[in-house]
């Protein structure tokens, strides 16, 4: 299972081409995540994101917005972990499944217990993302699926081809790549490569 996290700022091919080329290759989720958006522009640019995924399977995920996921029908809603302990769940729930990032075993057990759908854990490698950030490693996807065994649980940081089926035997469901998608010259490629990985 594969998220891609989007970056505008970051996509070298033009960023709706790399969408467009990731959930071709076989991404599973996109998390539309532009944080610097105002709700009018992000919903403009979700709607683009809806069309150029459409047909392929992959589904769109808003990241932190109810009002846009519910304008544009997407299948739910990424919330930092501060967001989602403070939300109404249950009315939330109603609508999408929610995704929550978690940067702990603490954080992983509130989350579920407050009832994620799914929970994106990290960083697990060394990622430009987190410059100078010292990453949790696999051992951190062993403690949260041995605590959480049902839980749907996406590694993310540092997520490449030739790492990525550690954090699937260490026992997640899947992975979350932004600028390994983002900052290449053929997204399709890379998200080919990385399922490729994952299923071996």
């Amino acid at each position: 299972m594969i998220y891609v996290i989007t970056n505008r700022k970051q996509a070298e091919e033009g960023f709706i081409g790399t969408i467009e080329a990731a959930a071709a290759a076989g991404a599973d989720f996109i998390i539309l995540r532009e944080k610097d958006m105002k709700d009018a522009a992000l919903e403009r640019l979700a709607r683009e994101v809806k069309k150029a995924i459409s047909g392929s399977g992959a589904e769109l995920i808003i990241n932190t917005s109810l009002n846009v996921a519910r304008n544009v029908g997407a299948c739910g809603v990424h919330m930092t972990f501060a967001d989602f302990m403070e939300c109404d769940v249950e009315m939330i729930r109603q609508e999408f499944n929610i995704g929550v990032s978690v940067h702990s075993l603490q954080e992983a057990e509130a989350a579920v217990k407050k009832g994620a759908d799914y929970i994106l854990a990290g960083h697990i490698f060394q990622t430009d993302c987190k410059a100078g950030a010292r990453p949790r490693g696999i051992e951190f996807i062993r403690r949260i699926r041995k605590a959480l065994p049902r839980v749907k649980l996406i590694a993310i940081g540092g997520i490449m081809p030739e790492n990525a089926r550690q954090v699937i035997s260490a026992g997640a469901d899947g992975v979350a790549v932004m600028s390994l998608v983002m900052k290449s010259a053929n997204s399709y490629e890379e998200v080919k490569n990385l399922a490729k990985s994952l299923k071996y």
